[in-house]
């Protein structure tokens, strides 16, 4: 059994008052994206958000619920990049006309090489980069920022 099965299995046995996101980040290496991008497509895929509001769930909650949106997974990105010495990381959310949207995780390495994930692991020069990606896709980005765990704006950007 591979350590990330093993390491579900535990989770979802009864522990649920562990500190999940805690346990899986001493389970990934440090800086190990590839691994973290696996597990996540494994054990917590994206799932549509069954009400109409948008809710913005804690990555303990889509770890025991084996799923999330868009926001739920760069949240579960978020809170493990955050925890890795020397790593950056911010949510970073972008509006599209029409909505909804999107977001994904900007991370910045300690030898500052920067990049997003979003279930597959892109690098870039900066946020800029992001922008054009999605913009490339056909998506009308009207507005975008860096955001919180909870949803809430920390810095709006430019273009």
């Amino acid at each position: 059994m591979n350590i990330f099965k093993k390491f579900y299995n535990w989770i979802t046995a009864g522990w649920k008052y562990q500190p999940t996101v805690a346990c899986l980040a001493a389970y990934i290496k440090v800086g190990d994206l590839s691994a973290l991008n696996y597990w996540q497509k494994e054990y917590v895929p994206w799932t549509k958000d069954i009400d109409a509001d948008d809710e913005w769930q804690p990555a303990d909650v889509s770890i025991l619920k084996r799923g999330g949106d868009c926001e739920d997974i760069a949240i579960l990105y978020y809170e493990i990049i955050r925890r890795w010495k020397g790593w950056k990381a911010n949510i970073f959310v972008m509006l599209y006309t029409p909505p909804p949207g999107h977001a994904v995780v900007y991370f910045e390495t300690p030898d500052k090489k920067c990049g997003w994930i979003d279930g597959n692991i892109y690098y870039c020069k900066n946020y800029h980069d992001i922008i054009k990606f999605y913009d490339g896709l056909g998506n009308n980005i009207n507005t975008f920022y860096f955001a919180n765990k909870l949803g809430e704006i920390i810095k709006g950007l430019d273009k």
